[in-house]
């Protein structure tokens, strides 16, 4: 049946403990790049620094907002200028900004798979990402 293979290929990705930038996420990167390989693409490996996820900024911002929310009454203006900041770091972070917060946090290595098909002197690209 065809995509079989691609089905069994994704279950098998699925099944394994991957999480954003863990020993786990690369052995996935392996065995996707394997897998891209047996397809007649040219796969890379490219490591990277990374935070490891969005919930670390984003949940410190989020804390901070509702700890100057909480304190609000005795710092009045304070906690109004807290919680203005951690909403600007909020969307900086998920609007892929400058991560003015991602910067101060602790980086994993994080591993990336790309990989080429077609002839490399073509007049148009295709770019497929997936995360």
């Amino acid at each position: 049946m065809p995509g079989s293979q691609t089905r069994r290929d994704v279950e098998r990705l699925t099944g394994m403990q991957r999480g954003s930038a863990t020993h786990g996420e690369t052995l996935a990167a392996r065995e996707l790049a394997g897998m891209l390989a047996e397809r007649s693409l040219k796969p890379t490996l490219e490591s990277e620094l990374a935070v490891g996820g969005f919930w670390q900024s984003t949940g410190l911002a989020a804390a901070a907002g509702a700890l100057a929310g909480s304190v609000g009454g005795r710092a009045r203006r304070a906690c109004t200028v807290a919680g203005a900041l951690a909403a600007a770091l909020m969307a900086d972070d998920v609007d892929n900004g400058a991560h003015l917060l991602r910067r101060v946090l602790v980086k994993r290595e994080t591993t990336n798979v790309l990989a080429w098909a077609g002839d490399e002197n073509a007049s148009e690209t295709v770019v497929l990402v997936a995360h």
